[in-house]
């Protein structure tokens, strides 16, 4: 039987650990298809869950991405395969192609802030 955890109790935020004020949500974590776990097809198209079907129409839900800095993520590619080569069940294709699907996400987004 295979559990689905995409539900509302996913969400945490962020507070400042000094003045305990408000930051912000935190980052997506929880995630059961994070980087393409039992998956081949690395950076394919997939069904998305739970906000809408496709990774486009979720970027199409985000109002504000003035905050995006695609110039700060040159050579990114580079340091996630680096981090990558601690890992004893992840080979060279495996991590180049990981590095090569979150480039062409960060592209994407890169692309809607243009928009």
């Amino acid at each position: 039987m295979r559990t689905k955890d995409r539900h509302f109790n996913n969400f945490w935020f962020i507070r400042n650990s000094d003045t305990l004020e408000w930051v912000g949500f935190a980052p997506i974590f929880d995630c059961g298809a994070s980087l393409w776990r039992s998956s081949l097809d690395i950076g394919g198209q997939r069904r998305c869950r739970p906000f809408s079907e496709s990774r486009e129409e979720q970027l199409r839900l985000v109002s504000d991405l003035s905050w995006f800095k695609a110039e700060a993520l040159k050579g990114a590619e580079l340091e996630i395969a680096e981090i990558f080569l601690r890992s004893k069940v992840i080979d060279e294709a495996r991590r180049k192609a990981i590095a090569a699907a979150v480039m062409k996400r960060a592209e994407a987004v890169a692309r809607r802030k243009e928009s």
